[in-house]
């Protein structure tokens, strides 16, 4: 058997104290940072096509979030507006503003508006819109007061944690562990 002097012994236990901190130092840190709005995009702004107020259209003009994100109390998804969604309307309304140039092209060569998508899951995440919406969970429950923002940004950091924190509240008349468990047969349930 190796046998070290107890200096060289008192050294390498030091070294193995200091590595396994650094380590677990450095896991914290990482998971910090991933929850961070530096990562998951929560509050900023990401640059669309053409403008676009959620404020104007929801609060000004009353237009349901189902109008433009077609059905997600029957499909699992909730699709960003069509090109065609966008022209039923302008075709009339402000059909000379120069904004909407792109819509109306889009619209003439039958392309389609490449929106960017604010509110990011993982690839790995499998998010059901209209098991939610029959749960009488409000789109503004995940995406926020969008009636308020003329700028469309995510209003939560879509983590598991986030996520979790949902499934685990509960009212009066509710168990707990109904809650916790309510939908969440397993972890396939959101991670396929």
């Amino acid at each position: 058997m190796f046998k070290l002097s107890k200096e060289k012994n008192r050294l390498l236990k030091q070294l193995i104290v200091l590595s396994v901190v650094l380590l677990g130092s450095f896991v914290c840190l990482a998971l910090i940072f991933g929850q961070s709005s530096y990562v998951t995009d929560r509050g900023h702004f990401k640059e669309q096509p053409l403008a676009f107020s959620h404020r104007t259209h929801t609060h000004d003009v009353g237009i349901d979030c189902i109008y433009c994100h077609t059905q997600p109390e029957k499909s699992p998804q909730s699709d960003l507006p069509t090109t065609e969604t966008c022209y039923g309307c302008h075709q009339d309304v402000l059909k000379t503003t120069a904004y909407l140039d792109p819509v109306r092209s889009a619209y003439q060569k039958n392309d389609v508006i490449k929106w960017n998508r604010v509110n990011l899951l993982a690839n790995h995440v499998y998010f059901n819109h209209s098991k939610h919406l029959k749960r009488n969970i409000s789109c503004e429950t995940c995406h926020g007061d969008v009636t308020q923002m003329p700028k469309m940004t995510a209003a939560h950091d879509f983590t598991m944690q986030w996520c979790l924190s949902c499934h685990r509240t509960y009212h009066e008349n509710e168990k707990a562990e109904d809650v916790i468990n309510r939908d969440l047969k397993g972890c396939y349930t959101c991670h396929r």
